[in-house]
């Protein structure tokens, strides 16, 4: 593509120069009048040398050819005038027209000299006769090298009927002399074609340089005129050359000033003149200059009154000069703070984020006095969840407004900061407290302030807020550990209930610590299957034989020993890992209990977590069939809590876990506010009542008649019953007395058993509490 450009252009500057080489053809009429007149004056003064006057033809020739060109180039000049406007394809073929007219004369008039020369060479006698023909023979030769490079056919007419006469006649003539003489003139001819088409070759170079200099002049001028930057270029005085039109309006430059060659201070005192700046600015502008020329720094900005900034750049030419440029970069300097602000600030509450946060008060708490103290709070808003679910997201975000503003408020009692961490959580950053034991007041009187009705656009909602928060001497103040710990003291005022506040203590810590390993432990432990499991018996109430075991997982840390159920197991529910603890106790007891007499059966409890995946009822059917372990020798037990979670979901589960043939049986009945109303609409088996019913029965705390009426309740709806805890034969006595209780669970029977225990008990057609208990020490 660029050789076809450079193609195009030079046959471009190829066509002009022929237009032009036409021109030069007509241009001097009076010229070529002239050199008629100089012909026939030539061939008369070879007449009356030698006397023959029928030359006097050639006289008459070499006039009226000289006239027929003479008028051609008045009738081109004429016909130019219309065409020079055209595009240069009208012009090259209007002037090839030109020059095909200008041929016929031209042509005719060297055969005309031509003709007199070979005849004049015939005739002469004298010298001076001889000489004319010599003369009117090689006059016109520079003529056509100088004045004829353009047309190498017109050349070429004019040399061959200057000599193609002599060239004839003397081939006719026949001597060998002659002949060879003939032939000397054809060498002399190519020479002189040769020159013409080196004379050719020279001007189209020097045209096509000469054009390509425009070219870039041109460009030049137009890339100057139209770049968005001021330009001033100067040599190595330091003194202008060059100034676009961006640089003079900058400093007011009228179009009449001609500032070329004046030094750049000059410059300034011109601007001062014309009130372009203000002085201050113009100073400004100096000293980065001369900064620049110093080569102390790359770029200069520079601040004007009126609120731009421009930028000033040096780069050095090849000959020592400099170019200046000035370029405006208030958009950019602007864009720039914009991106520097959403980098720091929330878009929401402009309030420092996070990372920006963090920078502000590291900084604080490096300049603040060493006896000082300083505090981080974590503020969070309780349910915010409820807020957005209640009156939307536009809402919610005005409400984190408000919030934000009531932290940002200044106090005269201290020096503050505040950040928004992210969703409904701030920081709160304050410095400069004397006495620490007074900031309990401060934050009592910051959470007063937050948990109240707030003012929204169309809304009027109240929240609390719960805040924990921690202490320290500004020297010793790290911000990792202090946001760390004062998110333990809001996890402690979340723990105490909503809007309250919890200053960071040691143990709070201490416990974070334990539970943060413990979780590190747990994991280990249960992706290496490493927990056992408990069976605690359940009793036939009126035969008193073993007829079923309750799994109880249990957990031996190497480094915390036997850690509670009631500690890991909402620690695995947190971490996720609940639902493999499931799977291994599914698998684990259905394969014991295959082993079992067939009277015995298996009840296993499960989380909530476990029915909030479509796995649950795949994953008890597995069990089953790796433990060829019969349906009905399984129970699952679920509470209250994993129903509430989402009822409709949690009740197509436990019909698809009844189809398979697995009990399922209702645990710590009787602790929920509204347990009654699932019994009927469970897919239940069996109801296990809580053991706060039993608890205090045999001291006539609680009335025996209480756990009466809702054993009769469940069995008026068709379910089994099995009482939990109970724990001494006087509890056990009044329980079954009754006689509508089918099983009995608790220690009366014995503390939890390993998997050998429950063999041997299962043995026993009954079970006596104290053989229970003997076997348990054993």
């Amino acid at each position: 593509m660029r050789n076809i450009l450079a193609q195009a252009k030079s046959q471009r500057v190829e066509d002009e120069a022929y237009v032009e080489f036409v021109n030069s053809l007509f241009s001097d009429t009076r010229g070529l009048l002239m050199g008629g007149i100089l012909q026939a004056a030539t061939i008369s003064f070879f007449l009356l040398a030698t006397n023959i006057y029928y030359f006097g033809v050639f006289i008459s020739g070499a006039v009226i050819f000289a006239l027929w060109r003479m008028r051609l180039g008045q009738l081109y000049q004429a016909a130019f005038e219309e065409i020079k406007a055209c595009p240069i394809s009208v012009q090259v073929s209007v002037a090839n027209n030109w020059e095909n007219k200008y041929v016929v004369p031209s042509a005719l008039s060297s055969i005309n000299v031509g003709l007199f020369c070979y005849f004049g060479f015939q005739t002469a006698e004298t010298g001076a006769s001889l000489g004319a023909v010599y003369c009117l023979l090689f006059a016109p030769v520079p003529t056509i090298v100088g004045r004829l490079y353009g047309s190498m056919r017109l050349a070429s007419f004019m040399l061959f009927g200057l000599f193609g006469p002599i060239i004839i006649g003397l081939l006719v003539d026949g001597s060998l002399s002659h002949i060879l003489l003939a032939l000397l003139c054809l060498p002399y001819i190519v020479l002189v074609l040769g020159m013409v088409k080196a004379v050719r070759s020279t001007v189209i170079s020097a045209v096509e340089g000469n054009a390509e200099k425009i070219e870039i002049g041109r460009r030049f001028d137009v890339a100057l005129k139209n770049m968005a930057h001021g330009l001033m270029m100067f040599d190595e005085s330091n003194r202008i050359l060059i100034a676009n039109d961006q640089a003079r309006k900058l400093f007011k430059f009228p179009d009449h000033l001609d500032i070329v060659g004046r030094h750049f201070s000059v410059l300034m005192r011109f601007a001062r003149r014309f009130d372009a700046l203000a002085d201050r600015n113009l100073e400004n502008l100096d000293v980065a200059f001369n900064a620049l020329l110093g080569r102390v720094a790359d770029r200069q900005q520079v601040l004007l009154d009126d609120g731009r900034y421009l930028e000033l750049a040096v780069s050095e030419r090849s000959d020592g000069g400099t170019v200046l440029t000035f370029e405006d970069i208030s958009d950019r300097v602007q864009s720039a703070r914009k991106i520097e602000r959403m980098a720091q600030y929330d878009s929401l509450t402009n309030l420092p984020n996070r990372r920006y946060f963090e920078t502000l008060i590291s900084e604080i708490a490096n300049n603040a006095n060493e006896d000082d103290y300083c505090a981080l709070l974590v503020v969070d808003v309780d349910d915010f969840k409820h807020v957005n679910d209640a009156v939307g997201h536009a809402q919610g975000d005005e409400l984190l407004r408000s919030i934000a503003s009531l932290l940002s408020l200044k106090s005269s009692n201290y020096q503050h900061l505040a950040c928004r961490l992210g969703g409904d959580e701030f920081l709160l950053f304050i410095s400069g407290i004397k006495d620490p034991q007074h900031m309990h007041l401060t934050v009592a009187g910051l959470n007063h302030d937050l948990c109240r009705i707030h003012d929204l656009k169309s809304e009027q909602v109240y929240v609390s807020c719960s805040i924990g928060y921690v202490t320290m001497k500004a020297s010793e103040f790290n911000q990792d550990d202090a946001i760390v710990r004062a998110d333990l003291a809001l996890y402690a005022a979340k723990a105490d209930g909503k809007g309250t506040w919890r200053e960071f203590e040691k143990i709070m810590d201490d416990h974070y610590q334990r539970r943060q390993r413990i979780k590190n432990h747990l994991a280990k432990a249960v992706q290496s299957d490493s927990l056992t499991i408990l069976y605690q018996p359940l009793v036939d109430a009126q035969s008193g034989r073993l007829v079923s075991c309750e799994a109880l997982s249990r957990w031996h840390d190497s480094e915390y020993g036997n850690v509670s159920p009631a500690e890991y197991i909402p620690l695995a529910e947190e971490m996720g890992i609940v639902t493999q603890i499931s799977n291994q106790m599914l698998r684990k007891a259905s394969t014991e209990c295959a082993k079992w007499p067939d009277h015995v059966s298996v009840s296993v409890n499960l989380s909530p977590v476990d029915f909030r995946t479509g796995e649950i009822v795949s994953v008890i059917k597995d069990a089953l069939a790796v433990s060829n372990l019969p349906a009905h020798r399984l129970e699952i037990e679920i509470t209250e809590t994993a129903v509430i979670s989402n009822e409709r979901e949690m009740i197509s589960k436990l019909r698809a876990i009844r189809d398979l043939g697995v009990r399922i049986a209702l645990d710590d009945f009787g602790t929920g506010q509204s347990s009654l109303s699932y019994l009927h609409r469970l897919p239940l088996h069996k109801v296990k009542i809580d053991r706060s019913f039993v608890v205090g029965i045999d001291t006539g705390e609680t009335p025996i008649a209480l756990l009466h009426g809702v054993t009769e309740l469940c069995r008026t709806l068709g379910l089994d019953v099995t009482v939990e805890g109970v724990e001494t034969e006087k509890q056990l006595s009044l329980v079954v007395s009754e006689g509508k209780v089918d099983r009995i669970q608790g220690y009366v029977y014995g503390p939890p058993l390993p998997a050998s225990g429950i063999r041997t008990l299962s043995k026993l057609s009954q079970l006596p509490t104290k053989k229970a208990k003997e076997y348990a020490v054993a």
